[in-house]
């Protein structure tokens, strides 16, 4: 049997996409957004960012897919991404950020989103 191979690739809604000949779907997108100091919540010793709401994704993909972020700021402050709702087929988690302090002022914060599954049909 052939190795998989890639069959397309290109952008959908903000998304990049890769799609393989098995099947196989690799999508990646990045989702910035201005964060105050005033919208980070204590949470005993961290402190909890606003929600990145779900992602629609390009494609609906079968259950059991995979998806990874990592979370960064234009300051280079160090953070961690929460899940609060797991990702479906055809959306994204929701995730908030985290961290062991309060930021001091307004920053520029991202979630790297990046899924890979089996398109469902």
């Amino acid at each position: 049997m052939p190795a998989p191979y890639v069959t397309a690739q290109g952008t959908s809604s903000g998304w990049y996409y890769r799609r393989w000949s098995d099947k196989t779907y690799e999508c990646w997108k990045t989702v910035s957004t201005s964060i105050t100091s005033g919208n980070w919540t204590a949470w005993g010793s961290i402190y909890q960012s606003t929600t990145f709401a779900r992602q629609n994704l390009p494609i609906t993909l079968t259950a059991g897919h995979y998806e990874y972020v990592t979370a960064h700021a234009t300051q280079d402050w160090s953070s961690w991404a929460m899940i609060l709702d797991p990702p479906t087929t055809t959306q994204t988690g929701s995730y908030k950020l985290c961290r062991g302090a309060k930021p001091s002022d307004t920053a520029v914060w991202a979630i790297d989103y990046y899924v890979r599954g089996v398109a469902a049909s």
